[in-house]
């Protein structure tokens, strides 16, 4: 029962009260003398349609009924002739247990008025409302005034019950759900509004202008715009934009409303929601990047494999040229220049393969402290004397399966990196850690399955990053360092070889607090190995006599292959494609073919289906492959599959020759080529 005290004095009433008798049976009147006043004011309560009741306080403690008009008959539905005389409770006895009968005995004894509403409940439903007003009218007299309310109690129970049922939806969907008056400014919020932006809807009343001065800098003209638009089209509202948070952050928000009109449709009032979408939007950022990434890693792979190519003829020609012109030639000096270039040029390839993920992998078992541990005094020679480096190994490191330069590329990368940020000198900072990423961090890094990783930390004390360069910091060609001085691949190539190796890489800078690199590789069971390759000492290139078969579409490399293989005492067979190769090698007729050289990626038919073929004709036939760009032609994950020989172009005569005669000399697995 709501309830309120009122005061006042109420004489007419007041009156009659006093000189309330039971209704007598009329009785002949002279129509032609006025009524008396007490028959005036019986007559106004009589035909009031407010009910009206009269009490009497006896011995200081019974409240009698002593009256009441024919409208508290019919508003009550009861009889009140049969109830006069009793107490209230007697007469009333829903009353008894209330707050109502001492509420009428103080007003009877004390003075006063008192408002309130009389309200029945049955089953969680209103069965009937009134609202009372109660008031002394003299000495231990007391007169209500009531009239039914039972249809407005209803309506607004519905309308509390809509209130809660929407802002538990509100609650719920997490959104924030407004009301906005367009013609005085003022909005209206739900209670979502503190889950979601940090405010409530008392501090957060300012109407339209806090709302846009919430709005980020750079969104809030259009957001602006776009309403103002929607307002004079009774358009639907719909935009994104950046919103602060109470705590000062910024929310990417949509925001979507609706309007009312009047009767001449013109806009009153707008009803919209506000949602969170700040997760949604870092995902779709995420999700462009990696497109991104992925695209330019397809042209960096295509551009890659004709490069190397190039780089092949220029390094192989250029070993035949330094090997014919005396050392005392200013010729000599300039073909040293030469292969310089070109070596550059091929470690400018790998970056672009290994941003583009498209170089084959030759994966161990590593441990990341050993390798640290070689890399530290090197590090000391590049990195300068005005860089403390600290070396922090976790103990029980997890081993690691990775191609043993790529961990060697990612650290000389992030090092490359941390020394330029810190030009005037600081301190550089490599440890590693065994780490178990769990699934709520899976939740919120979607791109991540939760595991067992080994984590390498590189932190410098350099300038930091802001905002947007950490954005295009992984991106090709995108670098902090002055014009000519970088290629900006190392951080693009390390992002790559971290993703080839299905691991993550993030970055954690404020400007003028430096920045750290943390790589997470997924750790591998097993003990770490050791690399049990049997090289050729490099004092003399090794020779032979046996038949071997190029097949090679580039002329300028499969000549410079040819020259130098017939030097070295090999019978050759060369063909231009694979159907050229396979004609070549049927046509022996059981002559003997030792091994077979051939590009993996050619037309008409590829060094991978030349291989099966030929192998499946010839079981023992020894066979590399060569590229410079594999595009999955060995495994989708990179990895050279086991027993698999694979000369990365650009390949030195030197290298060409250990390799040749290394497998010549090594029994070949059986069809272990064949995957």
């Amino acid at each position: 029962m709501a309830s309120s005290l009122q005061s006042g004095k109420h004489d007419a009433i007041g009156l009659i009260a006093r000189l309330w008798r039971p209704r007598r049976t009329s009785t002949p009147t002279d129509k032609s003398q006025p009524p008396p006043a007490e028959d005036v004011f019986r007559n106004i309560i009589e035909s009031s349609p407010m009910g009206m009741q009269f009490f009497t306080l006896e011995d200081d403690t019974h409240l009698v009924l002593s009256g009441a008009n024919v409208a508290a008959d019919r508003i009550l539905g009861v009889t009140h002739a049969p109830l006069i005389g009793k107490t209230i409770e007697e007469a009333f006895p829903t009353l008894a247990n209330t707050e109502v009968p001492g509420q009428y005995r103080r007003i009877a004894r004390d003075g006063g008025a008192w408002r309130s509403q009389q309200i029945g409940v049955e089953a969680t439903q209103i069965r009937r409302a009134y609202e009372v007003h109660a008031f002394a009218t003299g000495h231990e007299r007391l007169a209500t005034i009531f009239f039914d309310i039972t249809r407005r109690a209803r309506a607004e129970a519905e309308v509390a019950a809509w209130k809660q049922r929407y802002e538990l939806v509100a609650a719920s969907s997490g959104q924030v759900v407004y009301d906005y008056d367009l013609k005085t400014g003022a909005i209206l919020w739900s209670g979502s509004i503190e889950n979601v932006l940090g405010y409530t809807p008392i501090d957060f009343g300012g109407g339209l202008e806090q709302w846009a001065d919430c709005i980020h800098p750079e969104d809030q003209t259009e957001a602006m715009r776009l309403l103002k638009a929607a307002e004079q089209t009774t358009m639907p509202y719909d935009v994104e934009y950046r919103f602060r948070h109470k705590n000062g952050s910024y929310l990417w928000i949509h925001d979507c409303g609706s309007f009312l009109t009047d009767a001449n449709q013109k806009p009153i009032r707008m009803i919209g929601m506000m949602n969170d979408i700040t997760e949604r939007k870092r995902m779709e950022e995420e999700l462009l990047q990696a497109q991104k990434m992925e695209a330019i890693g397809r042209l960096a792979g295509g551009v890659a494999h004709d490069f190397n190519n190039i780089l092949t003829a220029i390094l192989g020609f250029n070993e035949r040229i330094l090997e014919k012109i005396p050392r005392d030639d200013p010729m000599y000096t300039h073909a040293i220049e030469v292969g310089k270039a070109a070596q550059r040029a091929a470690a400018l390839t790998q970056q672009l393969l290994a941003f583009g993920r498209k170089q084959v992998l030759q994966p161990r078992l590593l441990n990341l402290n050993d390798i640290i541990l070689d890399y530290e005094s090197m590090l000391t020679r590049v990195i300068g004397e005005n860089i403390k480096i600290v070396i922090d190994r976790g103990p029980n490191l997890r081993a690691v399966k990775a191609d043993r330069c790529q961990i060697d590329q990612i650290l000389m990368n992030l090092a490359l990196n941390a020394r330029d940020a810190m030009p005037t000198g600081g301190r550089l900072r490599i440890s590693t850690a065994n780490i178990t990423l769990d699934t709520e961090f899976s939740r919120t890094h979607p791109n991540v399955k939760h595991g067992n990783y080994v984590l390498i930390t590189v932190s410098d004390t350099g300038h930091g990053l802001d905002h947007e360069t950490k954005k295009r910091l992984f991106e090709p060609f995108s670098t902090t360092k002055e014009s000519g001085t970088s290629t900006g691949l190392g951080l693009a190539s390390t992002y790559g070889i971290v993703r080839q190796n299905a691991g993550h890489l993030f970055v954690d800078s404020e400007q003028d607090k430096g920045t750290s690199f943390r790589v997470y590789l997924p750790a591998a069971e097993g003990m770490e190995e050791t690399d049990q390759s049997q090289l050729v000492p490099n004092d003399q290139l090794p020779r032979g006599t046996e038949t071997i078969l190029v097949a090679e579409d580039e002329p300028a490399v499969r000549e410079f292959i040819t020259l130098i293989l017939r030097e070295l005492g090999y019978t050759v067979l060369t063909a231009e494609n694979g159907e050229e190769a396979l004609r070549l090698a049927r046509q022996l007729d059981g002559n003997p073919l030792d091994l077979l050289f051939t590009d993996v990626i050619m037309p008409r038919m590829s060094g991978k289906e030349l291989a099966e073929t030929l192998h499946a004709e010839r079981p023992g036939l020894k066979i590399i492959f060569a590229s410079g760009y594999t595009r999955d032609v060995f495994t989708r994950d990179g990895n050279l599959p086991k027993g698999v020989i694979l000369l990365s172009k650009p390949f030195t005569s030197s290298g060409l020759a250990k390799t040749i005669r290394r497998v010549l000399d090594t029994p070949s697995p059986v069809a272990s080529f064949l995957w």
